[in-house]
């Protein structure tokens, strides 16, 4: 039986063979189409694409409950002594409070196991990479409190900047914040946004762009800023646009010394918030 084990959501991006090289449990959220709900994981995305690039009958999104956490708590309390679990930031969502309150339960249901919820306050790849360093920290056999501790010190390290071709989809799910102020035109341009512990878990805007390549230019140049030159661990996370996602990915690696580099696909209900052809950036240096 392992000391610690690491389970976070489908918000993260994380893939399949990510989840499973370093031993991840991963909560799934859900997407509702006409009424039904779906396990993100499960749809068709073919059939879900096109039905938000029509911008009508837009799918909806629904966290995991606090009964989906207490049964992963349960199986995950025969694997291992203790449980941490990496939500994606509560400001975008349920999932941590019902996390919390399957936690507080479970603490009567499973009294042996320790169980520790953790708001990242972050998403997509920057969740990712906590999620990586705490699974590494629990496979050198670490205690949930110094992995806790680890994490705490790393999530104001976390950056997460995401381009996104039009704020349509953030307007149109809520989730626009100190963005409110931004206002459609007629014109292409590339809003770049950020999240994490510096905004407080909250979509925030920075800056915008007429073109994605301008946009990428932006980014990199941020991250040249806050970086100075040290080993750099990255996600770059992206919409249906996986070209763009290896040229960032090439352009990282001859600019600065990487140690680790992901491409990702965002999850759906990602998607849904931000629209089709997103592209983010998620990184910390050591």
């Amino acid at each position: 039986m392992k000391k610690v084990a690491i389970m976070t959501d489908s918000l993260s991006g994380i893939s399949p063979e990510i989840a499973g090289k370093f031993d991840i449990k991963v909560i799934p959220l859900y997407v509702i189409l006409d009424g039904v709900t779906h396990v993100e994981t499960e749809v068709d995305k073919e059939q879900f694409y096109s039905r938000l690039a029509q911008k009508e009958n837009l799918p909806t999104t629904s966290s995991p409950t606090q009964e989906h956490f207490l049964e992963a708590y349960k199986e995950l309390s025969q694997k291992a002594q203790a449980i941490l679990h990496l939500s994606f930031s509560s400001r975008l969502g349920m999932s941590c409070k019902e996390a919390i309150i399957a936690r507080d339960i479970a603490k009567k249901e499973l009294p042996e196991t320790s169980i520790e919820v953790i708001d990242t306050r972050t998403v997509h790849g920057a969740q990712l990479l906590c999620a990586i360093e705490a699974a590494r920290a629990s496979a050198e056999g670490k205690s949930i409190t110094e992995i806790v501790a680890l994490t705490e010190k790393l999530l104001p390290e976390l950056n997460l900047l995401y381009a996104l071709d039009t704020i349509y989809y953030l307007k149109k799910g809520g989730r626009m914040s100190k963005a409110d102020t931004w206002t459609e035109t007629n014109l292409k341009s590339n809003a770049l946004m950020e999240l994490g512990v510096s905004t407080d878990g909250r979509i925030t805007p920075l800056t915008r762009a007429r073109t994605r390549a301008r946009a990428i230019e932006k980014m990199l140049t941020i991250v040249e800023q806050r970086n100075r030159n040290r080993k750099l661990h990255v996600v770059v996370g992206h919409d249906g646009v996986p070209e763009q996602a290896e040229e960032l990915k090439g352009q990282l690696l001859s600019l600065f010394p990487v140690e680790e580099i992901y491409i990702t696909g965002v999850s759906l209900v990602t998607a849904i918030h931000d629209g089709p052809g997103a592209l983010h950036l998620s990184w910390f240096s050591e």
